[in-house]
């Protein structure tokens, strides 16, 4: 939460289980990766809105 600046809400459980996901298939495989991916989904989901 406190590399990304977000507070807590709906939004850190769908990018929690997003990177659960990418690390069961192997996407991630560190914390950095996990941190990479995290800004890049919300990134995206800010674009959307």
């Amino acid at each position: 939460m406190r590399a990304l600046d977000l507070s807590p809400g709906p939004e850190i459980g769908q990018l929690l289980a997003q990177l659960t996901l990418a690390q069961v298939e192997g996407q991630i495989k560190t914390v950095a990766d996990a941190i990479a991916l995290a800004q890049l989904l919300r990134a995206q989901r800010l674009e959307l809105e």
